[in-house]
């Protein structure tokens, strides 16, 4: 049975504070380098979406370990992998007139090649209305 592919949107990362990476059992876990571009310009936003921007920022750095690179990918204690996913932007993957310059349209983006390319199911795992929106 081949393993799903799970791509985590931002706002999963802060609600969880990260700890969402952890709970999908022996498959692949994704967040897109815009979701750690978004994560790091939250970090010193005052409050609690502060806090769980650099809770999810500390979450994703312990998984470094020195056997894996976080674009190659590094196992996780459930049996899966956690990657960071640094290609696969384009405006090939979204209709036309879609901003690119936008972080929820590059992470759409992102999904919609990875949907193509991974083995196995895919899924975009997201509380965001819009990117679901516009996803489906």
């Amino acid at each position: 049975m081949s393993k799903k592919t799970f791509l985590l949107d931002t706002n999963i990362l802060m609600q969880t504070e990260g700890s969402v990476i952890f709970g999908f059992e022996d498959n692949n876990i994704v967040v897109t380098h815009t979701t750690i571009e978004e994560l790091d310009g939250l970090k010193n936003v005052p409050g609690e979406k502060g806090y769980e921007a650099r809770e999810a920022l500390r979450t994703i750095n312990r998984l470094r370990d020195g056997k894996g690179s976080l674009s190659k990918g590094y196992k996780l204690p459930s049996g899966g992998t956690f990657r960071i996913e640094t290609n696969h932007i384009s405006k090939d993957n979204l209709p036309i007139g879609w901003d690119l310059s936008k972080a929820d349209n590059k992470i759409i983006s992102t999904s919609v090649a990875l949907n193509k390319t991974c083995k196995g199911e895919f899924y975009l795992i997201t509380n965001d209305t819009g990117i679901n929106i516009k996803a489906e």
